[in-house]
């Protein structure tokens, strides 16, 4: 019982000693008046019991509180946490689409660079393929100038023909055109 006593109490030191010597005395008495001690006694041990219930109801309390702290705490660490996470997730992410944009502007550029090249290629042929017509319209336009110059030639010659066999007698005349003919046949 003096082990009760001795739990934290929020009494004055002098109370404290009181209800000890009160106990004391108590304990000495006849047993009919131990008996009306004994409830006076069990009521300071409720009355000790209810101090020690607030004191329980306080250390919950105060108990609860710190836990709620610590899952506030662990709560930020966890948050702060997957901040982070995700921070560098999206710097990673930031990262890599950069990679894939340079990736993707250089084979862009070497594409660019490549149609150029086909281009020019292909402009080089046309000009190349122009001379060429060139030269063979030069060639062709130079036979038909010579095929001129023959035909005029031949035409001046069939006309001379003509004149000298005017002069001629129409009995020659009607062979040397059957002559005629049959070379321009040929």
């Amino acid at each position: 019982m003096l082990q009760e006593v001795k739990l934290k109490d929020s009494r004055s030191p002098a109370r404290r000693r009181q209800i000890v010597v009160e106990i004391r005395q108590h304990s000495q008495t006849r047993p009919l008046k131990m008996l009306k001690e004994t409830q006076k006694s069990e009521d300071m041990n409720v009355d000790m019991l209810k101090y020690t219930q607030k004191d329980l109801d306080t250390a919950l309390e105060m108990t609860r509180k710190q836990v709620e702290e610590r899952e506030a705490a662990l709560y930020a660490e966890r948050e702060a946490a997957q901040d982070a996470r995700y921070a560098k997730r999206v710097a990673d992410l930031h990262t890599l689409y950069a990679e894939r944009e340079a990736a993707l502007h250089t084979l862009h550029a070497e594409r660019e660079a490549a149609r150029d090249a086909r281009y020019a290629e292909t402009v080089a042929d046309l000009h190349a393929e122009i001379d060429k017509l060139r030269l063979e319209l030069q060639c062709i336009d130079l036979e038909h100038k010579h095929k001129d110059k023959l035909a005029h030639a031949e035409l001046r010659r069939v006309l001379q023909e003509k004149q000298q066999l005017a002069k001629m007698g129409e009995e020659e005349q009607l062979k040397a055109e059957k002559n005629l003919e049959q070379k321009v046949l040929h």
